[in-house]
């Protein structure tokens, strides 16, 4: 699952990853690469723009959610979420901090 309409992968090697089965090292390494892009995020994005990206894609909660439900919780329109979501992903895409992270992982 691409994090932005041009196929770009920001945040989606966590998605690709299957962590079923997984022993204490794997559950550990999963923990630590969420922190890492918690970190990423925090240091590129308003809290705003986070709290919408890990909502959209799950990164904080047991799945996606849906830009509606989101725009329901800032009391904003879908759209005004969308502009959000795409303005937060163009700084993403842009960012040396998630680009370093990423290159580590």
């Amino acid at each position: 699952m691409p994090v932005d309409g041009d196929g770009g992968q920001l945040v989606t090697e966590l998605d690709r990853t299957e962590w079923e089965g997984c022993g204490p090292e794997d559950t550990i390494c999963r923990e630590m690469i969420r922190e890492g892009v918690h970190d990423a995020l925090n240091a590129v994005l308003s809290e705003r723009e986070k709290e919408v990206i890990l909502l959209k894609y799950g990164l904080s909660t047991e799945g996606e959610t849906r830009s509606s439900e989101i725009a329901r919780r800032y009391a904003i329109s879908a759209a005004g979420i969308r502009k959000i979501e795409l303005r937060a992903l163009k700084k993403l895409r842009t960012s040396n901090s998630l680009q370093l992270f990423l290159g580590a992982v």
